[in-house]
């Protein structure tokens, strides 16, 4: 309910009375189920710089999607507190299960995050575009939780693919609390280099 009150004054909080919406039933009943296609069209104002659409102000970056469901990618409005949601409450419990699954839970354990400065592109109202699986270096979020990676953070400045790579794997092979390896796209192309 708190992120529904947070956008109830954006465009799309307005036109779907999220400052109505008190419960989850009430989001369930009020709330029509939706596709990328019911969003293509504020993203498209998002990119151009319109404010208050999706959320309020503008997103740090625009994510683009790897295309995989349908052949064309789509964009997604990316801000820092969506980061920080993901990281505190996706990533580091499914890491935390993880680590209870194999009894590592009375350890300090950390993870492999295999990924790689990507060449960004910008909107027209130049905000950064790229893949959402990529962090970009201006997130607060990667040196916030540095703590729980093998590489630091000053890795993502390496645009060489190949190399950033090998940077990680070199600190992975170091750290004898490894427990976890999160991947991006740097491990599929992996075969073409080797």
């Amino acid at each position: 309910m708190k992120t529904l009150k947070k956008y109830a004054m954006t465009e799309y909080g307005i036109k779907h009375k999220f400052s109505e919406i008190k419960s989850r039933e009430d989001f369930v009943r009020m709330h029509p189920i939706t596709s990328y296609s019911d969003y293509e069209e504020y993203m498209d104002r998002i990119a151009k710089g319109e404010t208050n659409v999706l959320l309020p102000g503008l997103p740090e970056r625009m994510g683009v999607s790897s295309g995989t469901t349908t052949g064309a990618s789509k964009m997604i409005p990316i801000c820092h507190e969506f980061l920080f949601q993901f990281l505190t409450e996706v990533l580091f419990p499914l890491m935390y299960v993880g680590a209870k699954e194999f009894e590592l839970h009375s350890k300090l354990v950390r993870g492999l995050f295999l990924t790689y400065a990507p060449k960004w592109r910008y909107t027209e109202a130049g905000i950064p575009m790229g893949p959402v699986s990529a962090p970009l270096k201006l997130t607060k979020a990667m040196d916030q939780f540095n703590v729980a990676f093998t590489s630091p953070s000053v890795c993502l400045d390496i645009t060489s693919e190949q190399e950033c790579t090998y940077i990680h794997w070199l600190f992975a092979l170091k750290d004898p609390y490894l427990c976890e390896c999160t991947l991006t796209s740097a491990i599929y192309n992996v075969d073409l280099w080797l």
